[in-house]
């Protein structure tokens, strides 16, 4: 039930950050990330992480050519009991 509330969570997130960029001259998205590890790090960590972020913004120099500028953020967690 969690994932099916975090999908439609991310559904709807997806919508709306959807933009007609031919009109404007600027954007700005915010996105709600999820990852899987793979590699070495699926062996230290191997579960599903819903816990991200990303943000960008862009400028429209003219039809062809835009300038921006994006940052991300990704936790995984693993709980680690007994050791000192």
């Amino acid at each position: 039930m969690k994932l099916i509330k975090t999908s439609i969570l991310v559904l709807v997130v997806t919508l709306l950050s959807l933009t007609d960029t031919n009109a404007q001259h600027t954007s700005f998205t915010f996105t709600y990330n999820m990852a899987q590890p793979t590699g070495e790090s699926h062996e230290w960590i191997g579960k599903f992480s819903p816990r991200g972020f990303s943000a960008e913004y862009e400028i429209y120099l003219n039809d062809n050519l835009s300038m921006g500028a994006s940052i991300g953020w990704q936790v995984f967690y693993r709980k680690i009991t007994g050791e000192s």
